[in-house]
């Protein structure tokens, strides 16, 4: 990530965003809550985007990919985040939404996070995984093909 770039984590909740953004030099991350709505989220970026070149990230949750693509379609590069593969320190069990975004928006620019892959709308609405596969009765599963 380059030294100029404004590094953004969401966290996600059903009716809002917690947004935290490091900008370039500083150590403390500044923190916002925005209703989750495309113009909040649209305004915020293009915002953001005047002051410098912005990348974002969240954790992937049950609201889908919905968010990435709001984002993307502004401009700015995203990444969807797996969960279980974010560096947690053992014994950490507090969560608030505020605590996420800080951590994950430092992971983010230190580099320590690993992205999924973002399906597109017609992989997203394909039912290809194992496990649906398996509730339609089928045996086995390789590479996503039911057997």
């Amino acid at each position: 990530m380059e030294k100029d770039t404004i590094c953004v984590a969401l966290d996600d909740s059903k009716r809002k965003l917690v947004i935290a953004m490091l900008r370039p030099g500083a150590t403390e991350p500044e923190e916002r809550e925005i209703p989750k709505d495309p113009p909040h989220i649209q305004r915020l970026v293009r915002r953001l985007k005047r002051e410098g070149p912005v990348q974002a990230c969240y954790e992937a949750g049950g609201s889908g990919y919905d968010l990435y693509r709001q984002i993307t379609a502004c401009g700015v590069t995203c990444q969807v985040i797996a969960p279980a593969l974010t560096p947690r320190r053992p014994g950490q069990r507090i969560k608030t939404d505020r605590r996420d975004a800080r951590k994950l928006v430092r992971l983010f620019r230190a580099g320590e996070l690993t992205p999924m892959h973002v399906p597109d709308e017609a992989e997203e609405a394909a039912p290809t995984s194992c496990g649906v596969a398996r509730l339609c009765g089928a045996t086995s599963c390789a590479g996503g093909i039911a057997s």
